[in-house]
């Protein structure tokens, strides 16, 4: 099934305390699973990940974000649970910390196959440690 996938990411830096209000807009396509749904879409230059390859695992209680290509890397988001992975830039690779604060995943309501809000730590060795809350709104397209 065609998707439209509206992300909106808001990042707080825990040094400078000041925020980011990330907005990106794709086309992609859901396959649903017996045990979870896939969703997979190509990333456009509004982030800065013009061309990646984004797939996203929705399990009942876990969120997974995978990215292949440039800026490579494996988050997994889970109530409660710290995850770690390997964040891959042109400048090398960082190690990635997630811990979740929240994570709610409703489907199929208001209109949208999938809204799907996150409250998460993130740190980027090096590079980054900041709050961050995201929110996924996936809405079917007629063909």
């Amino acid at each position: 099934m065609k998707v439209s996938i509206d992300i909106v990411t808001i990042q707080k830096d825990k040094t400078s305390n000041k925020m980011d209000d990330i907005k990106t807009n794709s086309v992609g396509f859901v396959a649903k699973k017996k045990d979870f749904d896939i969703i997979s879409y190509v990333e456009n230059n509004t982030t800065g990940l013009k061309d990646v390859k984004t797939v996203l695992k929705i399990e009942d209680d876990c969120l997974t974000m995978i990215r292949y290509n440039k800026n490579a890397t494996n988050m997994r988001f889970k109530k409660g649970v710290e995850h770690y992975s390997v964040y891959s830039t042109d400048y090398g690779d960082f190690e990635l910390r997630i811990f979740t604060k929240k994570l709610e995943i409703l489907k199929n309501i208001e209109g949208f196959e999938y809204i799907i809000e996150i409250e998460y730590d993130l740190d980027i060795r090096y590079l980054f440690t900041g709050n961050n809350k995201m929110q996924i709104k996936v809405k079917s397209l007629k063909d």
